[in-house]
């Protein structure tokens, strides 16, 4: 992947890969988070710093995180406006 070739996600987020990180960025361009890597060949395992498959891992658990949060959100404002329209047919029949 390249700087040129972001990943697409089904959120308003895309990943950009740099030579070095990736990038998280909002629907706007604005970069939300950096995820630093050890480029390929690089001592990641003697620095303590992340290879780039561990922070690829870091980025699709911070992205299905945010995921789980937006879908719960969804559902309790589903929940509320049912809960609502009960409230107002249940009014209307009494």
């Amino acid at each position: 992947m390249s700087e040129s070739s972001p990943y697409r996600l089904d959120t308003p987020w895309r990943v950009v890969e740099k030579s070095d990180c990736f990038v998280i960025e909002d629907a706007s361009g604005v970069a939300l988070a950096h995820i630093a890597f050890v480029p390929a060949g690089g001592p990641h395992l003697a620095t303590g710093q992340m290879s780039r498959s561990e922070a690829l891992a870091t980025v699709n658990s911070m992205l299905a995180a945010q995921e789980r949060k937006i879908a719960i959100r969804r559902a309790a404002e589903r929940i509320e406006a049912a809960e609502r329209e009960l409230s107002w047919t249940s009014r209307k029949l009494h």
